[in-house]
């Protein structure tokens, strides 16, 4: 029985021996690889003083073929520079000829397609103080053998603090740029690590301190992140029991691939910069508008003001810059006022702005049963390489010789003449004038380059049709003053109808002596030119107001200053009114707008024009005698 017994224990023996032998003899082989630095700033776990990055003990990577995946550990004892990782790879052996993709830290959600490793890093990161935290730093590798060349996936921020107490710091861009989460990576052209596809992105990371304590005043910390380009900037906030503070910045930031972006003393609080460009602004009483800049490095808002400043806009014109425009009502007391606009920051420190206003120029003493003193307006546009354009400025001495008084000449010189008003052009266009000599009077009528006489006729009948279709709305006074070059000027207007204006103010200059092309008397070296527009004081078209009130009064100042080239002593200010059709029936030769001139006055530049109503109609051009004729 125990031979018969013996014999199977024999075999059972046999056949476990033989049994484990076979299971030994498909265990894969341990693999060893190298594990070396990449990128100038290495590639491993532990941050040096000198920038590098070692590897520490028990460090895991993934390791990758097209056919398997298995976890390989580091065996070094101690931080090393260059470690080796064992591990078994299922049906790989040490003869394999593909390509091993490899990535740090080891995780079992780690995935590789063959071109490609999916990869995560955390939103919630622990800090360690003086490195980044426990593998967060991610950087991969591929080898066609068994050395392995790490690179860095990730960049970051290195920062300090100042302040005691912080238990967390959260990092986000300002247009929520994807900073954390999952990815897929793979190699750019250059062999490094790229970013190709975000699978589950995380707008910002929160940094929670070492044991969950607080953050060391003067200590590195560091914040792992994806590479991008954070276009509005960025912002950092502390945070103690409650918030702390912040630091933000709003220029495009970069976060690159194996670079730290450094922030020292992060949360220290920043002398604010706080001023204004101006402290005060005075404004004529018809109102206008005032701009202030304001620099600041922190938030800040306009606290008060009085209730007849309003605010326009803000624009942004530099880094911390921004202009405010304010517009300031017109003053209809007959005091002076005066307001103060209040700018505050977040820290409340104020900073105040004064402004203050003339007095308005409310008529008391204007006798609202004068009438009014019309005069029309010709405009005269011509060059002194014109050959035909005598021929109109005879026909504007026979107009104003034969209508004494009623007729104001301002003389338009176009590109390419001695004279040339570079604002004429805007008229030019205005009365789409096509050729030189051409007239128009109170904006309404063209006058073409006929016979003297006839074309003489033509603006008599044009300043009567006016005189009877559109009785005189306005009447016109200023006072001006010279301070050495330049000329300051008040209009004052008194509008007898509420309408819509506007106001143009020229300064002409008389008695300019040279060159005149002249068809049919031959080229002129000593012609007088009279009446030749040089500046605008306002804009060319007017500048426009409405009035509201039938009998109300309007004051506009102006200052320029004059050329040293022009004779003062045979300046002239010249004044007119634009009134807008309205419900008036609109004669006209042609679409030259809404508006018609509805009365004009001009006198010297430095003195005075009393309000041109029939009781004092003074003003105007000088008379005439046949003794003494003038050449235009």
């Amino acid at each position: 029985m125990k031979t018969q017994y013996l014999l199977p224990l024999t075999l059972f023996a046999c056949l476990l021996v033989s049994c484990q032998a076979q299971k030994e003899e498909i265990r894969p082989d341990v693999l060893s690889f190298q594990a070396s630095n990449g990128d100038a700033l290495d590639t491993k776990t532990v941050l040096q003083a000198d920038g590098s990055v070692y590897w520490s003990p028990g460090d895991a990577i993934n390791l990758f073929t097209g056919e398997a995946a298995a976890k390989f550990v580091s065996d070094n004892t101690g931080t090393v520079a260059n470690a080796t990782f064992k591990g078994r790879l299922e049906g790989i052996g040490p003869d394999y000829a593909g390509e091993f993709w490899a990535t740090y830290p080891y995780r079992a959600d780690n995935q590789f397609d063959g071109s490609s490793l999916t990869l995560s890093l955390p939103e919630e990161q622990t800090a360690v103080a003086g490195s980044f935290g426990n593998e967060l730093f991610l950087s991969m590798a591929k080898s066609q053998d068994h050395t392995l060349h790490f690179y860095n996936v990730c960049g970051g921020v290195k920062f300090s603090l100042t302040q005691e107490g912080v238990k967390s710091v959260i990092f986000k861009g300002n247009a929520q740029e994807v900073l954390a989460g999952t990815v897929r990576s793979g190699f750019d052209s250059q062999g490094k690590p790229q970013v190709l596809q975000v699978l589950d992105g995380k707008r910002e990371i929160r940094l929670t301190a070492p044991g969950g304590g607080t953050f060391q005043p003067g200590v590195w910390y560091y914040i792992v992140a994806f590479p991008a380009v954070l276009s509005q900037g960025y912002t950092l906030s502390f945070h103690k029991d409650a918030p702390a503070g912040e630091k933000t910045g709003d220029q495009t930031v970069t976060i690159k691939r194996s670079v730290w972006g450094v922030l020292a003393d992060a949360d220290a609080v920043e002398e604010a910069l706080f001023e204004l460009d101006a402290s005060s602004a005075s404004v004529p009483c018809e109102g206008g508008q005032i701009q202030v800049t304001v620099t600041s490095t922190l938030g800040y808002y306009v606290s008060s003001k009085p209730d007849w400043i309003q605010e326009e806009s803000t624009v942004s014109v530099g880094a911390n810059q921004t202009r405010h425009t304010f517009t300031v009502a017109a003053n209809s007391s007959s005091a002076v006022r005066s307001g103060v606009i209040v700018f505050c920051n977040d820290n409340g420190v104020c900073v105040p702005f004064d402004v203050s206003q003339e007095a308005g120029e409310a008529p008391v003493n204007f006798d609202w049963s004068q009438s009014f003193y019309h005069r029309s307006l010709m405009m005269r546009f011509t060059a002194t390489w014109c050959q035909y354009c005598p021929i109109m400025a005879e026909t504007a001495r026979l107009a104003q010789e034969q209508n004494p008084g009623k007729l104001e000449l301002v003389n338009l010189h176009g590109s390419g003449s001695d004279l040339a008003f570079s604002s004429a052009q805007t008229l030019i266009n205005q009365y789409a004038i096509t050729g030189f000599p051409s007239g128009i009077v109170d904006g309404r009528r063209l006058v073409k380059n006929y016979d003297s006489d006839y074309a003489a006729s033509l603006v008599r009948n044009f300043y009567l049709e006016t005189e009877q279709n559109y009785p005189v709305s306005s009447a016109i006074s200023y006072t001006s003053s010279w301070s050495g070059q330049k000329l300051d000027v008040k209009v004052s207007l008194y509008l007898r109808q509420a309408a819509d204006y506007k106001l143009t103010v020229l300064l002409l200059e008389d008695g300019i002596v040279g060159y005149q092309a002249d068809y049919y008397n031959g080229a002129h070296n000593d012609y007088v030119h009279d009446g030749v527009a040089r500046m605008a004081l306002s804009d060319i078209s007017g500048d426009a107001f409405s009035t509201t009130q039938n009998q109300s009064s309007k004051t506009l100042s102006y200052s320029v200053t004059v050329p040293s080239s022009y004779n003062k002593n045979k300046l002239r200010i010249l004044v007119y009114v634009q009134r807008a059709f309205g419900s008036q029936t609109v004669l006209q030769d042609g679409s030259y707008g809404n508006y018609y001139v509805d009365n004009s006055a001009s006198g010297t530049a430095g003195g005075t024009l009393p309000p041109t109503v029939n009781s004092s109609a003074s003003g105007g051009n000088e008379d005439f005698s046949d003794g003494n004729p003038i050449n235009w």
